[in-house]
C-alpha cells in the first residue's frame, strides 16, 4: 500500500520543509527528555574543563568543550555542551537523510531518518554531555561521502578524500572511529571501478592520515607523551583500566545491547525484575521489527562494509551499552531499503513515544539529585569526598566554580591497575587530610539499591560488604544527608 496523497504525505515529500519538520519534531523530543543527572563520562569532562588535560580516547572533545563553555560554573557549561550534542546529532540525521534521499523517495528517506532518530542510542547522544554527538556527525559524513564515491565514478577521488578526512577527524573525537579507515579502503576497492580504484584509495588514506596524525602528534606533545610505546599506552588508558570481561554469553549481551539501543530497557539494578524483563522483551521485539523493515541489499553498501569493525568492537567492549551501537545504526539504515507502506510509520512513531515517556525523570533520579544538592551545601572545596565511584556522588559540586576533592575508588583502581594499591592510597589520602584538619566524608556505605560503582568493583573482587569494612578503622559520624558520613579520628 503506497502512502496516500494527503497534506502530511505531500509535506514529507517536500525537499526543504519535509526534513526541517522531521528534525524539528526530533529536536523537541530530545529536549523533552533532558535528564536531571549528568552521565558519568559527562561528569568527568566537566571536572576537567578548568585544566588543560586531554581525554586519551576523545582527543578533541575537551578542547572543543572548553571553547564552547567559555568559563562559568560547571552547571552553566552543561547547558552549552548539551546544546552542542543536540546540534551535532540533528546535523548527522540531516546527512543521513540526504544519503537516503539519493536512492529512495523523499518520504521514504524521511521514514528511514525517523527510524534512526527515534532510537534510544541517538536520544542519548543528543542530550548528554558526551563526545558521541560530534563523532556521530563525522561518522555520518564519512558514510555519505563513501556512498557518493562509489556511486559517482567521475568524482570518486574527491568524495573518497572527504570520507577519509571525516574518518580521521572522527577518530579524534572517538578513537573507535579509527576502525572506519581500513574498512573504508575495502569499501572503495570493491565499490569504485577499477580505473579509479587506486586514486580513490590513495586520496582516502592520505586525507585520513592528514586529519588524524598531526593532531594526534600535537596532543601527545601537549600531554608530555613521547615515543610510540608511551603513546599507545596512553591511548589504551581510555578504558579507565576497567576492561570488559568476555564470556560465552557475550554475543547474547551484544544482541540485548543492540536491542536496547533502539528502545529504552533498564539494567537489572535500575528497576524491578518484572519491569526489566518486560522492557527487554519489548526491546528484542523492536529489534526484530526494525531489522525486518530494513531489507538489506544483497550487494554490501559502503556504510555497511565500513561498520563491520565497529560491530566487532561493540561485541568486545561493553556490548550492553547503547553507545557501542550508535555508530552502527546509521550504517544499517543506509544499507537497507524500505517498503512503501504507510503502516511502517507506526514503528518509529511508537519508538519515539516510548523513548520520550521512558526518558522522563523518575522519583529515584530526583532523589539522587536532591541528595547531591544537599551534600553540596554541606561540603566545602577543602573537604575530601570518598566514594566507590559513579552513583549520585558524581553530581556533587557541579554547581560550583571549583570542583570538590574526590577519591573515587573504582577509577583509582583502574588508574593504579590494582585494587590493593588504590585502597592503600585511599587510606593515605584520608590520613593526610585528617592530619591537616581537613574534613573527610565517605559516601554510599549503606547504599543497597544502586549498583553503579559496586558492580565494577566486584570485578576486582571487592563486594559491598568489603567496601563497608574498609572504613571500620575510623569513627563515622552520620550527617544530615542519607548515605553520607564524616570520618573522624
Amino acid at each position: 500500500m503506497t502512502l496516500p496523497n494527503t497534506a502530511a504525505s505531500r509535506l514529507l515529500r517536500h525537499r526543504v520543509l519535509g526534513p526541517l519538520l522531521l528534525l524539528g519534531v526530533l529536536a523537541v523530543a530530545y529536549r523533552a527528555t533532558t535528564p536531571l543527572e549528568i552521565n558519568g563520562d559527562g561528569v568527568g569532562y566537566i571536572k576537567r574543563l578548568a585544566d588543560t588535560t586531554l581525554a586519551p580516547g576523545h582527543l578533541l572533545y575537551l578542547p572543543l568543550a572548553r571553547i564552547i563553555s567559555g568559563g562559568g560554573t560547571p552547571a552553566e557549561a552543561v547547558t552549552k555542551l548539551r546544546l552542542l550534542s543536540l546540534c551535532c546529532v540533528l546535523l548527522a540525521l540531516l546527512v543521513c537523510y540526504l544519503a537516503a534521499r539519493r536512492r529512495l523517495g523523499l518520504a521514504q528517506a524521511a521514514l528511514l531518518t525517523l527510524m534512526l532518530g527515534a532510537s534510544q542510542a541517538v536520544f542519548r547522544a543528543a542530550r548528554e554531555v558526551e563526545t558521541y554527538g560530534p563523532a556521530l556527525l563525522l561518522c555520518a559524513i564519512a558514510f555519505y561521502a563513501a556512498t557518493r564515491s562509489c556511486e559517482q565514478q567521475t568524482r570518486s577521488t574527491f568524495w573518497a578524500g572527504v570520507a577519509g578526512a571525516a574518518c580521521g577527524a572522527g577518530a579524534l573525537f572517538h578513537l573507535a572511529l579509527a576502525l572506519l579507515g581500513p574498512a573504508l579502503l575495502v569499501a572503495l576497492f570493491f565499490g569504485v571501478d577499477q580505473g579509479r580504484r587506486l586514486r580513490a584509495s590513495a586520496a582516502a588514506a592520505a586525507f585520513g592520515l592528514l586529519a588524524f596524525i598531526p593532531v594526534l602528534h600535537l596532543c601527545a606533545l601537549r600531554s608530555g607523551i613521547s615515543g610510540w610505546p608511551s603513546l599507545i599506552s596512553w591511548l589504551q588508558s581510555a578504558d579507565h583500566g576497567i576492561p570488559y570481561p568476555l564470556g560465552p554469553a557475550t554475543p547474547l549481551v551484544a544482541i540485548w545491547g543492540l536491542a536496547r539501543s533502539l528502545v529504552y530497557a533498564p539494567y537489572p539494578y535500575q528497576a524491578e525484575q518484572w519491569l526489566v524483563l518486560a522492557a527487554a522483551l519489548l526491546a528484542i521485539a523492536t529489534l526484530v521489527a526494525w531489522t525486518s523493515a530494513l531489507a538489506i541489499r544483497r550487494q554490501p553498501s559502503a556504510p555497511l562494509v565500513m561498520s563491520t569493525p565497529l560491530l566487532l568492537f561493540g561485541l568486545l567492549f561493553y556490548p550492553s551499552d547503547t553507545e557501542r551501537w550508535v555508530f552502527v545504526l546509521p550504517a544499517l539504515c543506509l544499507a537497507g531499503t524500505l517498503p512503501r507502506t504507510r503502516e511502517l510509520w507506526v514503528l518509529p512513531i511508537a519508538m519515539l513515544v516510548y523513548n520520550i515517556s521512558a526518558g522522563q525523570p523518575n522519583a529515584a533520579e530526583r532523589l539522587r539529585v536532591q541528595r547531591a544538592e544537599a551534600s553540596e551545601l554541606l561540603l566545602s572545596s577543602n573537604d575530601l569526598l570518598v566514594a566507590p565511584g559513579h552513583g549520585w556522588t558524581e553530581q556533587v559540586g557541579l554547581r560550583r566554580q571549583r570542583v570538590l576533592q574526590r577519591y573515587l575508588l573504582i577509577f583509582e583502581t583502574g588508574k593504579h591497575r590494582s585494587l590493593q594499591r588504590a585502597i592503600s592510597t585511599m587510606h593515605q589520602r584520608i590520613e593526610h587530610a585528617l592530619a591537616r584538619n581537613q574534613r573527610v566524608f565517605v559516601a554510599r556505605l549503606r547504599d543497597h539499591t544502586d549498583q553503579r560503582g559496586f558492580k565494577e568493583l566486584a570485578r576486582f573482587g571487592l563486594s559491598r560488604a568489603d567496601y563497608e569494612q574498609l572504613f571500620t578503622r575510623y569513627r563515622l559520624h552520620p550527617t544530615m544527608v542519607s548515605e553520607l558520613a564524616q570520618i573522624r579520628r
